[in-house]
């Protein structure tokens, strides 16, 4: 799973973003250019990233890491439930790594993306079972 997100934080960086995981801080050039750049504005950005970025930024996100190689996918309970799981296949196994919805059975788009400390620290309960999934190449809709 580390290595999973490693490679986030490779595509992370070719976005403009310079994520650090340890310090919970993130470096935007955009950002900090309005914001001012400080402490207290890098964890912010790092807050950003994980908690208001759009679909659609999500969605372009994920396809450089499905270039990557890893297998994701839009995970559901049943065919007609409108909330699920972004998952990604690790060594055999499938792990929620985010949310995803879709409106009226539509096509499903990415809500979010979960942290790596949030995924590594809930590791059992995030392992799951692949049902209505639906692999990753879904349309984005805007929050």
């Amino acid at each position: 799973m580390k290595q999973f997100y490693d490679s986030l934080v490779d595509v992370a960086k070719m976005q403009g973003y310079d994520l650090n995981y340890e310090k919970e801080e993130a470096y935007s050039a955009t950002w900090m250019g309005e914001f001012g750049d400080s402490p207290k504005e890098r964890k912010a950005c790092f807050a950003y990233y994980w908690n208001d970025r759009e679909s659609y930024e999500w969605e372009e996100t994920l396809q450089f890491l499905t270039k990557k190689g890893y297998n994701i996918r839009c995970n559901f309970h049943e065919k007609d439930v409108l909330l699920g799981n972004v998952v990604v296949e690790i060594d055999g196994k499938w792990f929620a790594i985010g949310e995803c919805r879709r409106d009226d059975v539509s096509e499903p788009y990415v809500a979010k993306v979960w942290s790596q400390k949030y995924v590594l620290a809930n590791i059992k309960s995030v392992q799951t079972q692949l049902r209505d999934a639906i692999q990753f190449s879904v349309k984005t809709k805007s929050k």
